[in-house]
């Protein structure tokens, strides 16, 4: 191979690794698909080649997650998982009332404070995020959020994007057990031994709600918290198995 013909393909695989790992877009996604037009009149081949797939790869890219992920969400992105605390149950609240649309599915809540306060499995996505970035979006959880810091000039905020409530259970399903809580639950003394619940002696993870803020669903934010969230659990060495809780689907046809 040439020393011309390697440095061509430097270029293309230099370009092409860019668009793909790196977090921004390119400056004119937004112009036509013609604006990548080729000329292959004075180009070899093989340069025709490279740039007719950079091409189409500047377009699988425009439609992927990472793009549409760039739309839904016009801010630096850089999310942490961080296990939720007293001061996330309001949010967690909000985010049950608003993407549950049917009362019984959500969570109560004192189950909420409960399962925070008692499991130590409860995880939220956080992002900080300036008032100025969502001026022309609306976030359910922006109200609920608290400062990175005191004073900051930019007013900046953790914003909660997703939660995970859990608990560990003994069996390898969740029961009806596992979903309820002991009424006296705030007493330590009074509800040690207790069946219902948190036991900290389990070895299922039981799931019982994972939400994503409404306005960023469908960009795959779902899929990679619960990825991040399984391979923690798996990491702790606290689990064997995740339960969670479904719902037979009727057929009426």
């Amino acid at each position: 191979m040439g020393s011309m013909e390697k440095k061509k393909n430097n270029e293309f695989a230099s370009a092409a690794r860019d668009m793909i790992f790196s977090g921004g877009v390119f400056e004119n996604l937004e112009n036509d698909d013609s604006d990548g037009a080729i000329d292959d009149g004075d180009a070899d081949e093989d340069m025709v080649n490279s740039k007719r797939n950079f091409c189409q790869m500047r377009i699988q890219k425009r439609n992927s997650e990472a793009g549409l992920l760039k739309k839904v969400i016009p801010f630096h992105w850089a999310p942490m998982l961080s296990p939720l605390t007293e001061n996330d149950i309001d949010t967690c609240v909000t985010l049950e009332n608003v993407a549950l649309s049917e009362a019984r599915y959500r969570s109560t809540r004192e189950k909420i404070e409960y399962r925070i306060r008692k499991s130590g499995v409860c995880y939220g996505l956080f992002n900080t995020v300036r008032p100025s970035d969502v001026k022309k979006i609306s976030l359910t959880t922006m109200q609920h959020s608290r400062p990175v810091e005191s004073g900051r000039c930019d007013g900046a905020k953790h914003v909660m994007f997703a939660h995970v409530l859990a608990t560990l259970g003994t069996h390898p399903v969740v029961t009806d057990a596992d979903m309820a809580m002991p009424e006296n639950w705030r007493d330590s003394k009074a509800s040690k031994g207790s069946p219902l619940g948190h036991q900290s002696s389990g070895r299922t993870i039981c799931l019982h709600s994972f939400i994503v803020c409404p306005e960023v669903q469908g960009v795959g934010i779902g899929k990679t918290v619960m990825k991040s969230y399984l391979e923690l659990m798996n990491a702790s060495g606290m689990a064997d198995r995740v339960a969670i809780i479904c719902q037979p689907v009727s057929n009426h046809s």
